[in-house]
């Protein structure tokens, strides 16, 4: 399944961008499975989440982690990510980044583990996402030799 949306004010060849491919059975079910499961226990208990500026804009028409902080979704980021406080990427300032950081860690293997799994899931879906959008690919990954330490996956498509 393929989701598009028509910029607003354009007419051009691009005026029409895609926002979701969808892959159904994308990935072995065993992986799905444990990567669910350790992602559901690992992260609520041990990652921080961060305030999105979307959780609530000026014009209050975007709610989208909700209203109330007890109820409301949270966000997390691993591997390379911008920086707006930076302007820049997040691990510019780091001599060794970390690219699975959970705060208040409890469990000592919990970093490791979402490692595993995230590591797990980019390298089976980087073949899919090569197949499925190979222009979207290639500009993704046209300059990963610049920036190895930030890759998530195991081994390149």
């Amino acid at each position: 399944m393929v989701v598009c949306r028509q910029r607003p004010g354009h007419r051009c060849i691009t005026a029409v961008m895609v926002v979701v491919i969808m892959l159904w059975e994308g990935v072995s079910r065993p992986l799905a499975d444990f990567s669910y499961n350790k992602c559901t226990q690992l992260i609520p208990t041990n990652g921080t989440a961060t305030e999105r500026r979307c959780g609530t804009n000026e014009e209050r028409t975007c709610a989208c982690q909700g209203f109330d902080p007890e109820k409301g979704g949270a966000s997390y980021s691993f591997g390379c990510s911008w920086s707006m406080y930076y302007n820049g990427c997040k691990f510019a300032r780091s001599t060794k980044p970390n690219k699975f950081k959970l705060n208040g860690t409890k469990d000592s293997n919990a970093e490791s583990c979402v490692a595993d799994f995230c590591q797990r899931l980019a390298s089976a879906m980087s073949v899919l996402y090569k197949t499925a959008a190979p222009d979207a690919h290639m500009n993704q990954i046209e300059r990963e030799c610049e920036g190895q330490e930030c890759r998530l996956g195991y081994n390149p498509p």
